[in-house]
């Protein structure tokens, strides 16, 4: 891939809210509790969507980031949201958990 093309891709993906999640997919993958606080502290917005409509709680669950998606809970993150296919946190867990 040329790397215009990559950074025509990233533009279009930042434009249109890919990576505007607010709390970093890298934070939940290493399930650093630690880290989210700060975000969380600095108002990162745990409801925040990617692309797809994954929440930080759908992809803390997708990466088996227990105690994460606690503390995103407890933290007002919304356990019904659904993303772009219809799916919650609930079904994200099924799925990945199972």
């Amino acid at each position: 891939m040329s790397r215009r093309f990559a950074l025509c891709l990233c533009v279009v993906f930042c434009a249109q809210g890919a990576f505007a999640a607010g709390i970093s997919s890298a934070i939940l993958k290493r399930n650093d509790v630690k880290r989210l606080k700060l975000e969380i502290k600095k108002d990162a917005d745990v409801n925040g969507c990617d692309w797809f409509g994954r929440t930080a709680l759908m992809r803390a669950i997708r990466f088996n980031a227990l105690d994460c998606a606690k503390l995103l809970i407890s933290n007002g993150a919304d356990i019904n949201a659904k993303d772009k296919n219809g799916w919650t946190a609930l079904i994200w867990a099924s799925v990945e958990c199972s």
